[in-house]
């Protein structure tokens, strides 16, 4: 659901992307509601790119959940760099 309605969070957790968008998440009561939207050059929002949808919780956190395995093990997989100035 949240593909199809083109909601994309952002990758480091916070609320606002470097173009505008912002995501709002509201837990109501077995369901979690998202707000999407843009905002212009001024501090107003752009009404043609607001987003809303509701799924069931349980959809939503699980969504999450598999997020973050697919991250975890995507970064775990990676090739890791020794950090500057460590010994090796």
């Amino acid at each position: 659901m949240l593909h199809s309605k083109k909601i994309v969070r952002a990758p480091d957790g916070d609320e606002a992307f470097d173009e505008g968008s912002y995501i709002r998440q509201f837990a109501v009561l077995h369901s979690v509601r998202l707000i999407a939207f843009k905002c212009s050059r001024g501090v107003l929002h752009d009404p043609v790119t607001v987003r809303d949808i509701s799924l069931a919780a349980d959809d939503f956190y699980d969504i999450l959940r598999n997020w973050r395995a697919a991250s975890q093990s995507e970064w775990a997989s990676m090739r890791k760099e020794p950090e500057s100035g460590s010994r090796e």
